[in-house]
């Protein structure tokens, strides 16, 4: 082709002499026009999209003009004068001389092909002729709004397409990143959601099928103020039935169970948790306690002390595992109701109803009554169970995100429990995982009230792995041979969070092996799973902390309250507490400086990659400006802000600063 053209995101107009060079903006319209409508055009439609502020006459005349300095530039590229063609009253541009990328899209986005709709999503660069502007001419700028919209929405029918032909296949990791990229420029798609959840399901992610879920209604509240379709709601609670199908943690195929990676560098800890399970034929009831950051692995801690648990030949304890819902669950009390028919039997058979009290009786009496069945019913299911002294092991995942009714019931049962246990019935041990991060005031009064219980109480505080533990990992997964500089790349990527180093083990362990040594941070991806839970965490921030955060991961690592509070325009008493709320959800961290800089490297990530060019380019203006009166040894700084806010005349000032305070270092 003399002639190809590329409009799917920044323009590239390539001939046969190299790149086409037009100074002026009127014949690139006019030549982009032609190339989409791919037909004929009347010179009075023309004239009236470029120069409809004209009369009628003046206006065809400068049509004449653009079309002779059209032909001109084209030609002086080696195109030939009849590539825009002239017959009467109508122009038209020759299709058989140029090759337009947003006709091919169009031809491959309509059919059911897998490879067809890759393809045509391969030509995806942006959106329709992105940063093109021309001034003057709204007839033109309403056109080409049409077109664009047009056209994202024919990426989108052709996203959720080919999501849907990759789901039938079971690939799942493409349906993962197909659906992220179809949420991410349509947030409010419940088909691309659901498929996100069934993918994550399917690879065993089963903590971000609920965030994922979470997510979901997030998002459908904060702007239609609705809940997802019943269809999406029942279907998810089916997925979240099937995690939880293994009747009985002590079964014999329950030692079968694989794991997606090595467990290493929690000796200590289990050491404890185990021995508390040892111990708890001598104590009526015991609780644990497992804290940490998202991804530290709590729950992992907790199926590998379970079990050994389960794995002894006599004597076992009977083990209900549950996990608590962020999102209000269908019913009250759904994780107890899910612990209790978690082994085999049905929640109506399992899990007792509430009666009907008098008018007369109050309400915190009918609800405690209402407990002292769940408790009574959970512990005659221990002794039912028989095994060691009646031991009855309940695990709740997820403490932080549990309902209200869950929440007030606990300390009851937990208190019951106890003094059951000590009038002759079976021991309890309670284990359950909370985030370090934000917990909401209800979780963290429950909890207070457990260990107001005068019983023991193990609180653990699960911290990242360390070096010893990260080389063990990366060497088991990928091989004895790795070499040091890798494993220490891994680490310094995953901050020893083990929920990120497994996924960087993962999409390494897919790649050739020659594709993993020598690699470097810079070439090193975001696996998907790793983004989707960070951004799900940024999801349920307020918007006023999103916005804060938006302009930390701007600012960089060493984040002071000043150019924080100027880059993200909000006063100095409101900045205070959206770092603060910032803090608690784990997105920001204090420094022993006095600043503040990011809980973990990739939040940072995230959040910039999440920012549009234009929202980037403001934020970088701000930071450039905030920090322009800052000692001169941040000149590069500012240089660096002012560069990516493309403000000239500060980065040429910022420039000659940072020469000078070089100079002045090498002198």
């Amino acid at each position: 082709m003399l002639l190809t053209l590329r409009l799917l995101g920044p323009y590239e107009i390539l001939t046969a002499n190299g790149p086409l060079r037009c100074p002026r903006r009127q014949p690139l319209a006019l030549l982009f026009y032609l190339a989409l409508v791919q037909q004929p055009v009347a010179r009075d439609t023309l004239a009236l999209l470029l120069f409809a502020e004209s009369d009628d006459t003046l206006a065809r005349q400068r049509l004449r003009r653009l079309l002779h300095d059209l032909r001109q530039t084209l030609r002086a590229h080696g195109c030939p004068p009849e590539i825009v063609a002239a017959q009467g009253e109508f122009i038209t541009l020759d299709p058989t001389y140029c090759a337009v990328d947003v006709a091919q899209f169009r031809t491959q986005a309509r059919t059911n092909d897998t490879d067809a709709l890759a393809a045509a999503l391969a030509l995806w660069r942006g959106p329709l002729l992105e940063g093109f502007v021309l001034a003057g001419a709204a007839e033109f700028d309403l056109w080409m709004c049409g077109e664009r919209e047009r056209l994202e929405l024919a990426r989108q029918a052709a996203l959720a397409q080919l999501i849907d032909t990759l789901a039938a296949r079971a690939a799942w990791p493409d349906v993962i990143a197909h659906a992220q990229t179809l949420l991410a420029a349509d947030p409010l798609r419940e088909d691309a959601h659901l498929r996100l959840i069934e993918a994550y399901a399917a690879q065993g992610q089963h903590s971000l099928v609920l965030r994922q879920y979470d997510a979901l209604c997030e998002v459908l509240r904060r702007e239609l103020d609705v809940e997802p379709l019943p269809e999406t709601q029942a279907r998810v609670a089916e997925i979240v039935r099937e995690r939880q199908a293994p009747p009985r943690i002590s079964a014999p195929h329950t030692a079968e169970r694989t794991v997606a990676a090595p467990f290493v560098g929690r000796e200590y800890e289990c050491g404890l948790l185990r021995d508390l399970i040892k111990q708890a034929a001598q104590e009526p009831l015991q609780i644990a306690c497992i804290r940490g950051s998202s991804g530290v692995g709590k729950t992992r801690l907790l199926d590998e002390v379970l079990a050994a648990a389960a794995g002894g030949e006599r004597d076992q304890p009977l083990v209900l595992r549950t996990a608590c819902y962020s999102n209000p669950p269908p019913n009250p009390y759904q994780p107890l109701a899910d612990a209790l028919c978690s082994q085999g039997a049905s929640r109506a058979n399992a899990f007792p109803r509430p009666a009907r009290h008098a008018a007369d009786t109050p309400a915190e009496a009918a609800e405690q009554q209402f407990w002292e069945k769940i408790a009574t019913t959970f512990q005659r299911r221990a002794m039912v169970a028989g095994g060691s002294a009646s031991l009855l092991i309940l695990a709740l995942d997820d403490l932080h995100a549990a309902d209200a009714a869950t929440l007030r019931a606990l300390p009851y049962l937990a208190r019951r429990w106890r003094d059951q246990a000590t009038a002759g019935a079976g021991h309890v041990l309670l284990f359950v995982t909370m985030a370090a991060e934000e917990r909401p005031a209800p979780v963290e009064a429950a909890f207070r009230r457990l260990a107001g219980l005068r019983v023991p109480l193990l609180e653990l505080d699960l911290q990242p792995l360390g070096t010893d533990a990260v080389r063990a990992l990366v060497r088991t997964t990928l091989g004895e041979n790795q070499s040091e500089e890798l494993c220490d790349l891994l680490e310094q990527e995953s901050e020893g969070n083990p929920f990120f180093l497994v996924e960087l083990l993962r999409m390494l362990d897919q790649q050739a092996q020659s594709a993993v040594v020598g690699i470097k941070a810079a070439t090193l991806p975001l696996p998907p799973s790793v983004r989707a839970a960070i951004e799900e965490r940024v999801l349920h921030l307020p918007v006023a902390a999103r916005y804060v955060a938006e302009a930390a991961a701007v600012l960089g690592h060493e984040i002071e309250l000043e150019p924080l509070r100027f880059v993200a325009n909000v006063g100095e008493n409101n900045l205070v507490g959206l770092v603060e709320r910032l803090e608690r959800a784990g997105v920001l961290a204090a420094t022993p400086r006095g600043s503040y800089g990011f809980a973990h490297g990739k939040i940072q990530a995230v959040l910039y990659d999440r920012l549009s060019v234009a929202r980037r380019r403001l934020l970088h203006r701000r930071a450039a400006q905030a920090l322009a009166n800052d000692p001169p040894s941040m000149a590069a700084l500012v240089l660096a802000h002012a560069q990516q806010g493309q403000q000239w005349d500060v980065a040429f000032d910022a420039a000659r600063n940072a020469a000078a305070a070089a100079r002045q270092v090498a002198a």
